[in-house]
């Protein structure tokens, strides 16, 4: 065997290894590639149930929505529309209270008034005063 066979020999041998190495470099790479499909494949499932779950949610958060817009708002909206139309009613009320009260006031300053003239008249307890 002289060195150009060996050359050659050493050459096949070395492409020969190269290729077995890469086909199990290439099983492997489709093996994981399959486990990242597989993956994909549960991660799409799980984004589907989160979806539907959200959908659900929000279903349930519209329905509780137009429940407390019944049952909340609506007669919140009516007694401030009943308000606006006794509001007038209420401040002629109010101002009638407020002129009884100012009335009421100066009453109590002449009661006041009074009082120490009452007072003054003193009382005997023994003898009668003509």
């Amino acid at each position: 065997m002289d060195g150009l066979q060996f050359l050659y020999f050493s050459l096949g041998a070395g492409v020969i290894a190269l290729v077995i190495f890469l086909c199990i470099a290439l099983f492997h790479f489709i093996r994981i590639l399959s486990d990242v499909a597989d993956a994909s494949d549960s991660v799409k499932e799980t984004a589907e149930k989160v979806n539907e779950t959200v959908a659900e949610v929000a279903d349930k958060v519209v329905e509780v929505a137009d429940q407390v817009s019944t049952y909340v708002v609506k007669p919140v909206s009516m007694v401030h529309f009943f308000m606006d139309k006794f509001k007038p009613f209420l401040d002629m009320v109010q101002k009638k209270g407020s002129n009884l009260s100012d009335d009421e006031e100066e009453d109590d300053e002449d009661e006041e008034e009074e009082a120490p003239k009452k007072s003054k008249k003193r009382r005997s307890f023994g003898k009668k005063r003509k």
